[in-house]
């Protein structure tokens, strides 16, 4: 069982309307991989092709939803939960960027400043604008109750802010700016963005379109032979909440994922990630079973920070109904996220319920991994039902399943 990046793709246009002879103050960037009349400095600008927003030596500049240049990848997310992207900025053009700034919300650029720039469709620019003036354009941030952006984690000295209501700095609102500043050859910045979404109580995924804006010199002007304003287009999947999945970003770095009302309830916590955690907990039926062992009930599948190691451990709380068991459970198998039952099917532990070790308190980094946390039983929930309790500590991601 192999965790899997699964972002969606955000388009960035990489169209260039200026002739090469021009020459341009480095002062102006564009997002498809060059300033704007000297085709000689190329960026990387995206998430990177594993939407980490790193770029491997060798990543082409052009558009390629395949190598990850000019494209955001968003993190999954449920209804009413926070998605994430990572986006970098890298100059590879030999000179040096200035002033270059990053917004995003309701006072974001207009698209249509600049009549001979405006990212309308054709020619690969992303269709933000694609009915004629006085016709609005599609919205930085979407207008459905609930979209806000909530987190920014910038490096040193390129400050972010968040802006509430009448553009007053606010730890959540609408509108969103950072400060890239100045980047020499091979400099790079990455930030990582956390937007909340809307609630989504439809039973399927509600597909919303959101831009950001990078700009040089300060700011967008209606200059013609400049190109000072550059979009990137992209669309947030918000999936249906339901009782046993969710998936979300936890700003604070540290996992707090919940399924108390599903029938085979779970949870998961811990980490302390630095910029932010995202984590998606599941469950869902499956017929994954080492041989000679008889599982029961149904998988919880873990996904924090798509296989990284969680540090202090990765807690999960199982409970099991009474009602829906044979005996008395002897333990889980942790399916690692390298399993597979033809080519990996010895990549799992097995956490028994009578000779695995209690863990430390606290979890320190030579602690022997797998560990329980407590003695699992039988309890009587304050809803009247009669489960089967079991909390253990694992190094990270996964899917566990009762024996």
């Amino acid at each position: 069982m192999r965790a899997t990046h699964r972002f969606d793709l955000v388009r960035i246009w990489p169209k260039l309307a200026v002739a090469s002879a021009l020459v341009l103050l480095a002062t102006s960037m564009v997002a498809g991989g060059v300033l704007a009349g000297n085709t000689s400095k190329q960026i990387y600008f995206g998430s990177g092709p594993t939407g980490t927003g790193a770029f491997p030596n060798g990543t082409t500049f052009d558009y390629n939803a395949l190598n990850g240049n000019y494209n955001l990848l968003f993190t999954p997310v449920s209804g009413s939960r926070v998605t994430s992207v990572y986006v970098t900025i890298q100059n590879k053009g030999g000179g040096t960027l200035n002033h270059v700034i990053l917004e995003g919300g309701d006072h974001a650029p207009d698209p249509r400043a600049n009549a001979n720039f405006i990212p309308d469709g054709p020619l690969g620019s992303p269709p933000i604008c694609t009915s004629p003036a006085p016709v609005p354009c599609l919205r930085s941030l979407p207008l459905a109750a609930g979209f806000q952006y909530v987190a920014a984690f910038a490096p040193s000295g390129h400050p972010c802010t968040i802006y509430g209501a009448n553009m007053v700095p606010a730890l959540a609102g609408r509108d969103i700016k950072c400060d890239v500043g100045q980047l020499a050859n091979n400099a790079s910045v990455t930030f990582r963005f956390g937007i909340q979404v809307p609630a989504n109580n439809t039973g399927a995924s509600i597909a919303y379109q959101t831009w950001f804006t990078a700009s040089g010199n300060e700011g967008t002007s209606n200059q013609g032979s400049n190109q000072d304003a550059f979009f990137a287009l992209g669309t947030v999947n918000v999936d249906a909440t339901t009782p046993c999945a969710d998936a979300t970003f936890f700003a604070s770095g540290t996992v707090d994922s919940g399924l108390t009302t599903c029938d085979q309830p779970a949870t998961l916590a811990g980490g302390a990630f630095a910029t932010g955690a995202f984590a998606s907990v599941r469950v869902a039926d499956t017929a994954l079973c080492p041989a000679g062992v008889k599982c029961f009930g149904k998988g919880v599948f873990a996904n924090v920070e798509f296989g990284a190691t969680v540090s202090g451990g990765l807690q999960w709380t199982v409970l099991w109904q009474k009602s829906s068991l044979n005996g008395t459970p002897k333990g889980v198998i942790h399916f690692l996220d390298g399993y597979d039952a033809v080519t990996n099917a010895k990549a799992y532990e097995t956490i028994d319920f009578k000779s695995t070790a209690q863990c430390p308190a606290p979890i320190v980094a030579n602690t022997k991994l797998p560990c329980l946390n407590g003695k699992p039983g039988f309890f009587t929930a304050t809803n009247g039902i009669t489960y089967f309790r079991a909390v253990f500590t694992t190094s990270g991601n996964g899917m566990g399943r009762g024996f």
